[in-house]
């Protein structure tokens, strides 16, 4: 590991607590503010145009009652997916400059793509922490496979809540236990089996930010449970949910069982910025300087265990993240810095050191530059009147789709539910 040894630049650190957020409000160097709001705008820009001018014209596939139109349609969807995580991939690496270290326990990550479905259950530090473990299905090969277990408020924000529907996110509520829990298994039986799929799970529900932390503790000490500082206590019904819908789909089509795999988030930030959140990022330009993801192949749990395992990992997440923000050394003038040495493993390494994803940075780069020549032609052809107007049309399609359907998501899930592809039909006849 000598060049993932290299490649380390830890800058002095503040002790990371939830109340040192004296200094949140101030502003980062002018070129970093400038980099954040280029990269949201860029996001924004591509994530409509993409709705706009790929996915609206493709939904008419849904009117048809048919699985091979709906197959078609996803396989377009997840085209779109692998395209846009890829350039937020690039983004994030190359324009924000965030090092980030993928730390694999196991195996060399470039045998993990090989096996099977995942189910990735990750803490949840901060409320951007999904954007950053674009970066691990990247490293998976998963950037088409990827599913977020996201809040349902999500698929509202325009672009990119429409992306997510149409790549039939599961979308949680939290109003109706029962209704989630349904989702997340129709969610893993249309897109489970394939090998392919990677659903990636927060157990904790929430954000660690200081209130949801006093609600952890109090109910910790209620409960009389330990008392934790870097995550929260998880919900668990969701987890056997998952893993029980993923566990069914592979035992009836006969093909690998899916894989639960462990993964442990810790950021490295500016003083000031604490923790990473939307306005602290995108706003005053604090930008991680590192962020490291630990992944740990986990034995398939019995059906009576499932519960209990979860408790168990997120026990050893609090200890292993208090022992990566203790201070590394004594001797460093004063100041005190995360020990990296806790999140090393064998098959740690650089993003860009893994097998593959500069090629997939590369290949999604050319599809922005293809997509944004698409969206120049369509201006040059309409002018700016009607290509506005056409832009405005279309957002407004997606709205009204939303409000009349729940959600493209919802309508996804029920053609696949009356209209089963070959595989799913053999798997209701066994």
């Amino acid at each position: 590991m000598p060049s993932f040894r290299r490649s380390l630049s830890w800058p002095n650190m503040a002790k990371r607590t939830h109340d040192s957020r004296d200094d949140m409000t101030a502003l980062a160097p002018l070129h970093h503010r400038l980099a954040a709001w280029c990269v949201l705008l860029l996001w924004v820009q591509t994530s409509i145009l993409t709705c706009c001018t790929i996915l609206l014209p493709a939904l008419p596939l849904l009117l048809i009652p048919s699985s091979l139109a709906r197959g078609l349609f996803c396989n377009v969807a997840a085209c779109c997916q692998a395209a846009w995580f890829g350039l937020a991939v690039f983004c994030l690496r190359c324009i924000l400059r965030t090092h980030i270290f993928i730390h694999a326990c196991d195996d060399k990550l470039e045998n993990w793509g090989m096996q099977g479905d995942l189910l990735l259950i990750s803490n949840h530090p901060t409320r951007l922490d999904w954007m950053f473990l674009w970066t691990l299905a990247a490293a998976l090969g998963r950037l088409s496979g990827l599913k977020i277990v996201l809040k349902d408020n999500l698929r509202y924000a325009p672009g990119f809540g429409w992306a997510v529907q149409c790549f039939a996110y599961p979308f949680m509520c939290r109003r109706d236990r029962e209704a989630d829990l349904r989702v997340l298994r129709d969610v893993c039986g249309h897109s489970g089996g394939r090998g392919n799929l990677a659903l990636l799970l927060f157990p904790e529900g929430t954000d660690l930010s200081k209130s949801n932390l006093e609600t952890s503790q109090s109910f910790a000490r209620k409960e009389g449970l330990q008392t934790y500082t870097q995550v929260l206590h998880p919900r668990t019904a969701g987890f056997v949910a998952a893993w029980e819908a993923l566990h069914d789909v592979a035992k009836d089509l006969e093909v690998q069982p899916p894989v639960l795999v462990d993964v442990t988030m810790a950021y490295v930030a500016p003083v000031c910025a604490n923790l990473p959140d939307e306005g602290a990022v995108f706003v005053r330009g604090h930008i991680p300087h590192e962020v490291h993801i630990r992944l740990r192949r986990i034995g398939a749990p019995t059906a009576s265990s499932v519960s209990e395992l979860c408790c168990r990992l997120f026990a050893e997440k609090e200890d292993l993240l208090n022992r990566f923000h203790a201070p590394a050394d004594a001797g460093n003038g004063g100041h005190e810095k995360p020990d990296r040495r806790v999140f090393m493993a064998e098959g740690s390494a650089a993003l860009e050191e893994v097998r593959g994803v500069k090629t997939r940075m590369c290949l999604s780069l050319l599809a922005l530059i293809v997509l944004e020549a698409w969206g120049f032609a369509l201006l040059q052809m309409m002018g700016w009147l009607w290509s506005l107007l056409l832009l405005v049309l279309a957002s407004a399609c997606f709205v009204m789709l939303g409000k009349l359907t729940g959600g493209i998501d919802k309508v996804i899930l029920q053609q696949a539910r009356q209209h089963p592809s070959r595989q799913q039909h053999l798997r209701k006849e066994r």
